[in-house]
Order: structure tokens, then sequence, then C-alpha cells
């Protein structure tokens, strides 16, 4: 995404913000598999996506060592905060999955995205969903800028190689509901990748 365009989406930061009791989203290392045979070190992601998930990933990614797959749990959280975590992990060229058994929902379907292969087990659910101006609990489509943030979302979701009707299911699905994607909807929206 364009410089300008992605400091225009942080201009609605506020926006879909989790509300304050929620615990923030933590990243920790764990090894997947028997490690005196072969394993696996993920970064597990776990919790509420905040403005500032991005840096503690980063933090936490530094230490983590040899880490090429990052594996979330979250419920979602700030609009903003998914696109900047998005961008961190396509800058370290970092798969992603959903963790097996967990849910990837709201905020959480963006920072997915940034990976450069994506998954999600049979186990485990992704959904979408309308964003909401929580200072005045007004949903964004029915203000003015509403148009402007979903084609801003657009964008994002085709710079990172997906398919721009993953937005347009957020956009159609009102805030208080979820659109989970089925296997065949996560396989058209390119959300999964062939990996």
């Amino acid at each position: 995404m364009r410089a300008k365009s992605f400091v225009a989406v942080l201009a609605f930061a506020v926006l879909s913000i989790a509300p304050a009791e929620a615990a923030a989203m933590t990243f920790k290392p764990a090894d997947i598999g028997d490690c005196r045979i072969s394993c696996e070190r993920v970064l597990m992601a776990e919790g509420d996506i905040t403005l500032d998930s991005d840096v503690l990933f980063e933090r936490a990614f530094e230490k983590a060592g040899n880490v090429r797959t990052v594996m979330l749990d979250s419920p979602g959280g700030n609009v903003v905060g998914g696109l900047k975590l998005g961008y961190s992990f396509r800058r370290a060229k970092l798969n992603v999955s959903v963790a097996p058994g967990g849910e990837c929902f709201s905020a959480c379907a963006y920072a997915m995205l940034g990976g450069v292969s994506r998954r999600v087990p049979e186990n485990a659910r992704f959904g979408v969903h309308g964003f909401v101006d929580r200072r005045s609990k007004v949903s964004a489509r029915d203000m003015s800028y509403d148009k402007d943030i979903y084609g801003l979302l657009r964008l994002f979701a085709e710079e990172m190689g997906v398919s721009p009707s993953l937005i347009v299911m957020a956009e159609k699905t009102r805030n208080e509901d979820l659109r989970i994607l089925s296997r065949e909807e996560l396989k058209k929206t390119r959300v999964v990748t062939g990996r």
C-alpha cells in the first residue's frame, strides 16, 4: 500500500479499538513437534490486537530466533493495529496460520493477510465483519468516510494478494455479527495460499 494511503488509514486509528478490559496480544515462542526428531519454532500470537501490537511483535520476533511462522488466535481488536501487524509480518516474510483450534476474527483477519503463506487449519475459524467507531457507537458504514476506509482496506487486500471480495464480505456484515468463511470461500478469496 502506498505510504500516503496508509497515513490516511492511520487517521482512523480510533476505529475498532478493543474494550479496555480486553487482553492485549502477546507473542511467545513455541516449538511444534518433537524436537528430538524434528520440530518447528513458531511465534504464538494470542489476544486482542492493539495499535502497538506490531511493535510488540517486532521485539518478540527479534528475541525468538529462527522463526518462520506466526500462529494467530485472536478475536480481533484495532483495525489499524491489524493492518500494521500485517505489514510487519510481510516485511519479515513470515508464514501466518490460525492456531489449530483457534480463531482469527475481525482485525486479526487483516493481520493474517500479511503472511507470505497463509493457512487456516480444518479445526480453526476465520471471520470478518464491519467495523465500528467505539467513540460514538455509530457503525462506520453510517459515516461519510466509510467508502474511503473500505476502499483503503480493499487496496491493502490486493497488495497482499487477496481478493478484495473479502473486504466486501466484511463491509456487508454488521459489526455485531460475524461472517465465518467456509473452506471454499477461504480459497476463492485467496485468504489461504497453496501451501
